[in-house]
């Protein structure tokens, strides 16, 4: 195959909530939307397969509203938002 160039959009401005509305941080925070707040950028693509450890989550833990499950939530959430956005 050929050589792919890998070219990154940013959104600057807001398209739903006027630039630093309370309504929108607020929402994102109760919808786990947040991805700013727990994004990495990836400076060397992505792991191999094999590097990779897979981890089976109990439900009734992962919902406890313990501190450490939540941030482990936002976290998923962020993730799985990053994911849908990088690729639509």
């Amino acid at each position: 195959g050929g050589v792919r160039t890998l070219r990154e959009l940013e959104l600057t401005t807001p398209i739903r909530y006027a630039m630093g509305d309370l309504v929108e941080g607020w929402l994102n925070n109760l919808l786990c939307l947040d991805v700013k707040a727990h994004s990495q950028r990836l400076v060397c693509g992505t792991p191999a397969p094999d590097s990779c450890d897979l981890y089976e989550v109990d439900r009734d833990a992962l919902f406890s509203f313990h501190k450490l499950s939540e941030a482990f939530l936002q976290r998923m959430m962020a993730m799985y938002t990053a994911a849908h956005y990088k690729n639509t």
